[in-house]
């Protein structure tokens, strides 16, 4: 094969039908042939964005397969769309295949206006190369718990729009003070001395200036977050080293668009890749569950002082990073 593989829309291009159905069918043996064929079949006549089903094609053999649905057989239902069913025959692996399939998908979702994508998978290591990142696990209808990974696909419309996200600088301190007051004064909660806090995070041992971070427009600060050390004491004094998230200041102008989120993702992606396995913070279930982080006491981790328990949480940066990790986190 001296040319790139094409990419069909089963949609678009519903002669290749019974093509899928055959092809997606005994590549992914697990599920019924009959569950394909409706699918696939109905797929054609669907109203709405999905599902769709991609074929890869080197002339007119089908090499690979992908799609991209409302739910994997999965237990998070809130989560949306998928991607599924992704598969490159053995003798075309190794090229990047994969990758134009999930670029196709990720296109797709990103033009029916979607603001994330889903898969789940049994593989560590893999996806994390073309963008996603670990979240949580999942059930299938067997029970068995499967990784879950997320792309964010506001990311690169943010960029388009001037937005860019680097360390902070020594010479920002003030400017940054500013920044995280200004933010506070019309949050939803706020105690009024934010910015005190994350100064004295910046002034401590622990803070970590490559994973302090901040979200400009047009060069100028408008959000900051940071990334500093804290641990998780055992009762035998053991300790286990992770991330406290704190705080996430964003500009009231700069807010609605998913800023705060793709800053969050990308620290938390920096993170990962220093070696951390587990993120923790004290905020608001309903804005930080969709980041993958649940309340501590799941783990078996409580805070050190009086923070109301469901307010603290922990999200783990790699699948199985908290296992077995009990006793206190500190949160100054």
């Amino acid at each position: 094969m001296n040319d790139l593989p094409r990419i069909l829309s089963v949609r678009q291009h519903p002669a290749y039908a019974g093509q899928a159905i055959a092809y997606i069918s005994s590549r992914w043996k697990e599920v019924p042939q009959a569950v394909y064929e409706d699918c696939i079949s109905e797929s054609l006549y669907a109203a709405g964005p999905l599902p769709q089903w991609y074929l890869l094609m080197d002339s007119e053999t089908v090499i690979g397969c992908a799609g991209l649905i409302a739910n994997d057989f999965i237990s998070r239902h809130d989560l949306y769309p998928w991607v599924c069913a992704l598969y490159i025959d053995e003798p075309f692996r190794g090229h990047g295949y994969a990758g134009l399939l999930l670029e196709q998908c990720r296109s797709d979702a990103a033009r029916a206006g979607y603001r994330s994508l889903y898969l789940s998978t049994e593989l560590e290591g893999y996806y994390e190369k073309y963008g996603y990142m670990y979240i949580g696990e999942g059930y299938g209808p067997d029970g068995a718990a499967t990784h879950i990974y997320r792309f964010d696909l506001r990311a690169s419309s943010l960029s388009a729009a001037g937005y860019a996200i680097r360390p902070e600088r020594p010479d920002e301190e003030q400017t940054l003070y500013r920044l995280v007051g200004t933010a506070f004064e019309t949050a939803r909660v706020s105690d009024g001395a934010e910015q005190d806090f994350a100064a004295a995070l910046r002034a401590g041992d622990d803070y970590i200036p490559d994973l302090a971070l901040v979200a400009t427009h047009e060069e100028q600060p408008v959000a900051h977050v940071l990334f500093t050390r804290t641990r998780v004491t055992s009762p035998d004094g053991n300790r286990y080293e992770g991330v406290l998230v704190a705080p996430l200041s964003v500009l009231a102008a700069h807010r609605g668009m998913g800023l705060g989120g793709v800053l969050l993702k990308e620290g938390m992606r920096r993170a990962r890749s220093m070696g951390f396995g587990a993120a923790f913070l004290c905020g608001d279930p309903a804005y930080y569950h969709r980041f993958g982080f649940r309340a501590t006491t799941r783990y078996g981790i409580r805070p050190t002082g009086d923070l109301p328990p469901h307010f603290v949480m922990a999200a783990e940066l790699r699948p199985r990073a908290l296992q077995g990790i009990r006793g206190t986190v500190s949160f100054c």
